[in-house]
């Protein structure tokens, strides 16, 4: 290989890693915003009661439950099965407001992003 030759491929490597560094700069920014946006959605809160009443769940944006809450009422007349069913039915409607939340977040994020 001439000393031209070795010179043109020094120089494409360079070219190369100069590529990679942009690359990987763009690429552990766009991991700080996600980690940032996951952040934001976590902090949310979202509530959903049982149709009967008996049952209240609270979860972050994640949709990882927070807080369970039972009507002392209504749970001392509850059968177990009663009981199971409404906080299973909260937990749902709250998980799928969870998602709502985090859907939105990352609607309002795409929306920003393309400014």
């Amino acid at each position: 290989m001439s000393n031209t030759e070795t010179l043109a491929r020094a120089a494409e490597v360079e070219d190369l890693l100069g590529r990679l560094g942009t690359a990987r700069r763009t690429m552990l920014a766009a991991a700080e915003r996600a980690e940032d946006l996951r952040e934001q959605i976590a902090d949310e809160r979202v509530e959903a009661r049982s149709p009967d009443g008996l049952a209240t769940v609270v979860c972050d944006g994640l949709g990882k439950v927070q807080r369970v809450e039972l009507d002392t009422v209504r749970y001392n007349r509850a059968t177990e099965e009663q009981l199971c069913a409404a906080v299973l039915t909260a937990l749902s409607l709250a998980r799928g407001r969870a998602e709502k939340v985090a859907a939105d977040f990352w609607h309002d994020y795409e929306q920003t992003a393309r400014r």
